[in-house]
């Protein structure tokens, strides 16, 4: 689970700003916090909402995630650069490197990842496993030198480290199935482990037009019927025809990720120009395909209708519910993160995803959702926490800040948080004067007219 991500000249973070997942004191809805009991007696938040307005930054919360993720997962090769984008509105920033942390719990064990790069070194690196009352550093890394905890200290792990690039983190290196068999490596993989359970969707990655809807990396499950009905879209179930998984003709690498990353029970979802597949691998290996078609109801019963007769909002609706029922299987240790829920949605259909989601949540359970909106009928106390929503804001040199809704004392259980919202309370709120079109149009006509 997320427990607090920092970020600091990223973007349009100038400063460092952290935003936490860790449960306040309130008691509200708290018997749906999962919690790490064990060692650490902590309560975490299975979801947050981030909401600010247009270019407030709140977008740069969610590439912070994902630009992580590639970092180690897709880690730069010799000689390229690293994914480094420094506050560009201050001169100074742009001299320094772009920081990156991470406290994170897997397996219920607690760790904290922090990482420092520019353009074409890793400046610093450091992991840190959180015991109960003290903590163990894993390994150090400042510039070339790094140095390993004492609990892991090793000769061949030594012989590694002293060959990896200046521009590859630690993490991402060890991670890498080429060296992922070194004695004790396991150790030093935590954050590779943690990431591989993000699965971040960017602003507009549920368009019709997008290129990435083709395939979205992560675990997707079959739509139960009930599920379809309950959405309203008159949909009745799922056909699923089987087809050569060769008619697809998918990129290499597409293929190289579902042979490596997939088991025998996990199904994956891919849209060509041909439609919509289910594909999964059978008890050899061997990968299977089903195409995909909605079932409709007519009059006199039930019609299949092919995916390019779907409109884009059912499109987009099918897309998201897939993964939205991963997220509620038990056990689930998917952080889901949306950027703009709102954009594809009806208020109605992300309240029921949310309430969905939050009906699975419980001491017990592992996912959490983090997304961001502008769709302030979701600023919901009945149904989120003060500590489960956040806002961010620009101040006067462009930097974004980022606000908890439970910092404010003005915050209490009576007031209405959307009107203090709106009044500029909590920040976030565009600054936008009335647009003088008729005069914009008059001096144009009267440009044309000489």
């Amino acid at each position: 689970m997320l427990l607090e991500l920092t970020v600091g000249n990223y973007r349009s973070f100038r400063e460092k700003t952290t935003f936490s997942m860790i449960s306040s004191k309130e008691q509200k809805f708290r018997e749906r916090l999962p919690r790490l009991e064990k060692r650490y007696q902590l309560s975490v938040t299975p979801i947050a909402a981030v909401f600010g307005a247009n270019a407030s930054g709140k977008s740069n919360l969610v590439n912070a995630l994902s630009d992580l993720r590639k970092l180690l997962h897709d880690p730069p090769r010799s000689g390229e650069p690293l994914p480094y984008r420094p506050f560009k509105l201050d001169p100074s920033s742009l001299i320094k490197p772009t920081y990156l942390e991470a406290l994170f719990s897997l397996d219920d064990r607690v760790y904290e990842y922090s990482i420092e790069y520019d353009r074409k070194t890793v400046v610093n690196e450091k992991l840190i496993q959180h015991l109960s009352r003290t903590e163990k550093v894993i390994f150090e890394r400042n510039g070339a030198t790094i140095d390993l905890g004492k609990s892991i200290s090793s000769e061949k792990l030594e012989t590694y480290i002293e060959g990896i690039p200046e521009n590859v983190p630690t993490v991402a290196f060890f991670g890498s199935s080429l060296n992922s068999s070194v004695p004790h490596s396991e150790l030093l993989t935590a954050p590779y482990k943690w990431t591989r359970r993000t699965l971040t969707l960017p602003a507009g990655v549920f368009d019709p037009s997008a290129e990435a809807i083709s395939f979205i990396p992560g675990l997707h499950i079959p739509i139960p019927d009930d599920v379809l009905k309950a959405v309203d879209l008159g949909i009745c179930g799922i056909k699923r025809q089987p087809v050569e998984f060769s008619s697809l003709q998918l990129t290499e690498s597409i293929e190289d990720y579902l042979r490596q990353q997939y088991n025998e029970d996990d199904v994956a979802s891919v849209e060509t120009m041909a439609g919509r597949f289910e594909i999964s691998k059978d008890a050899n290996g061997k990968l299977t395909a089903n195409r995909i078609r909605l079932l409709h109801i007519g009059s006199d019963g039930e019609y299949p209708l092919e995916w390019h007769e779907e409109s884009d909002g059912t499109k987009s609706i099918i897309r998201l519910l897939g993964i939205f029922v991963t997220l509620a299987i038990e056990e689930s240790p998917l952080l889901l993160v949306i950027d703009e829920l709102d954009r594809s949605f009806h208020t109605e259909l992300s309240r029921a995803l949310i309430d969905g989601f939050l009906a699975t949540c419980s001491a017990d359970s592992r996912a959490q959702l983090l997304f961001t909106t502008h769709d302030l009928l979701l600023m919901d106390p009945d149904r989120l926490r003060r500590d489960e929503m956040w806002v961010v804001e620009k101040d006067n040199s462009g930097s974004s800040m980022l606000i908890g809704v439970a910092e404010y004392r003005e915050a209490r259980k009576d007031l209405d948080l959307r009107k203090s919202y709106l009044a500029g309370r909590f920040g976030g709120v565009p600054s936008i004067k009335p647009l003088g079109l008729s005069q914009w149009a008059e001096r144009l006509t009267e440009v044309e007219n000489g």
